[in-house]
């Protein structure tokens, strides 16, 4: 899920009461970047939020981040290390060791809300944003120092991601977005997750090799220990934040059908627990009662095949 809060130069820094109601929704870590002497300054590993909110406050009285552009990044974990080294935001680099340092001066830094499907839960260490970053961004990055600027490349790194957002801020304090953002008051928002109840759910997910028969399962449990866990895409949760994500989602009804977006297989509400997210355009399936996994993006029949 997580949440990017931008705000560009000339205006104050957000209120309190606003970062508080972001780290609530997305405790696993946060970090910010901004510019200063022609550089970006990557600050991050906050995993409480007085930590994160008093660095915050000490560097506006030092330098005043009204002048800045600034970035906010609140992490949820969907891959990778749940720690100060894995916060964003991270440097335009293929050094891991520059994707986790806590603290680091660059040329461009990037922010990502999201997961980017062919990356997640790759690797033990780095997240998928990491990857994305050391293995595809960086390539564009050594042929073109202002790629984030070329429309082509924007529309590229668009479909890489699915959906999901990220931000660039250069040292200039300019900031470049890419999706779908959200204007509130003086501010972008990769999400508004943070202002409601439900979860917002943000590609959440996870793509898993199964086989293509709706009367099949595909996961089963090995371990019974696991009966009294949550999962959301074979990622123990909360049982508080696994309710509220299945509660954001639409069922899909008996008699009901979506097609997967390579138009390999229908899914019907009479052969299976299938839930939408109608904004993300993504199907989930319930395995048991405990469990949520990823399926595909879907289309309508409408969609599909141009009927009603």
């Amino acid at each position: 899920m997580c949440v990017i809060l931008v705000k560009e130069v000339g205006y104050d820094l957000p209120n309190e009461n606003n970062l508080l109601a972001c780290w609530n929704k997305n405790p696993h870590g946060a970090g910010f970047m901004f510019n200063d002497n022609g550089k970006v300054i990557i600050k991050k590993g906050y995993m409480n939020f007085n930590d994160f909110y008093n660095e915050l406050i000490s560097i506006d009285k030092k330098i005043n981040l009204k002048n800045r552009g600034l970035v906010i990044h609140f992490r949820i974990a969907t891959s990778g290390l749940v720690d100060k080294g894995n916060c964003h935001p991270y440097p335009l680099s293929d050094s891991i060791n520059d994707l986790r340092n806590t603290y680091i001066e660059t040329n461009l830094g990037v922010a990502h809300n999201g997961v980017i499907t062919f990356y997640n839960r790759k690797d033990d260490t780095l997240n998928d944003t990491q990857l994305f970053v050391k293995n595809d961004l960086f390539e564009l990055y050594s042929l073109d120092k202002k790629f984030y600027l070329n429309p082509i490349f924007q529309s590229m790194i668009e479909r890489l991601i699915n959906g999901s957002r990220f931000v660039f801020l250069n040292g200039q304090g300019q900031i470049f977005k890419i999706g779908k953002w959200y204007r509130k008051d003086n501010y972008y928002f990769s999400n508004l997750s943070h202002e409601k109840n439900e979860i917002e759910i943000d590609h959440l997910h996870l793509r898993k090799s199964k086989l293509f028969d709706n009367e099949m399962k595909y996961f089963i449990k090995e371990n019974e220990e696991k009966c009294n866990e949550f999962f959301i895409n074979d990622e123990v949760v909360e049982e508080e934040f696994y309710q509220a994500f299945v509660d954001s989602l639409i069922k899909l009804e008996p008699g009901e059908s979506v097609y997967s977006d390579d138009f390999f297989e229908e899914y019907n509400g009479l052969n299976g627990e299938f839930y939408l997210d109608k904004n993300e355009k993504v199907l989930y399936e319930m395995i048991g009662s405990n469990e949520i996994m990823f399926i595909n993006n879907y289309r309508t029949k409408n969609e599909s095949y141009g009927v009603l």
